[in-house]
């Protein structure tokens, strides 16, 4: 069995007024690789940004840098709607 290693570099709590919760976020570095992408980012909630439409699951999770990847993750923080789902990975 292969065990990964992960470092958390960041975590970010987030107050959405219009979930009345918290969302959580953190930025990883995957100790283990050779990857040319070894930081990588998750968030506890996916968000619905219209009725009827899916939720939209970020493809964009890993990254170069450290800043690169806090960019993506608060992109996708920072575009949240009222609509969400827990993530069952976080």
């Amino acid at each position: 069995m292969r065990v990964y290693s992960y470092e958390v570099i960041k975590q970010y709590v987030f107050w959405m007024d219009e979930l009345g919760q918290t969302v959580k976020a953190r930025i990883s570095r995957n100790l283990d690789s050779t990857s040319a992408k070894p930081f990588s980012w998750d968030i506890s909630h996916h968000w619905r940004p219209s009725p009827g439409a899916g939720f939209y699951f970020p493809s964009a999770l890993s990254a170069i840098t450290l800043e690169n990847a806090e960019a993506l993750m608060l992109a996708y923080a920072k575009s949240f709607t009222s609509d969400v789902i827990g993530n069952a990975s976080f």
